[in-house]
């Protein structure tokens, strides 16, 4: 693999990192407005019905934010 090659591949992989950092942080902050009991409850239910793989994220996510 030439050098710029290595390079465009180091900077392309940092890029999705950092929007992926965006996106988290994004979601975050939508997640973070659930303060109720009730709201609670809501994300809860919208979290089992998402697919599992997204919903282990936003389970992550929720179970931070609780704690914090």
């Amino acid at each position: 693999m030439a050098i710029t090659d290595t390079i465009v591949t180091v900077r392309t992989d940092l890029a999705a990192r950092r929007a992926r950092r965006v996106e988290t942080r994004r979601l975050e902050t939508e997640l973070a407005a659930y303060t109720s009991p009730a709201e609670r409850a809501e994300l809860d239910a919208i979290i089992a019905r998402a697919p599992e793989a997204e919903s282990a994220r936003l389970d992550r996510i929720v179970t931070r934010l609780r704690a914090a």
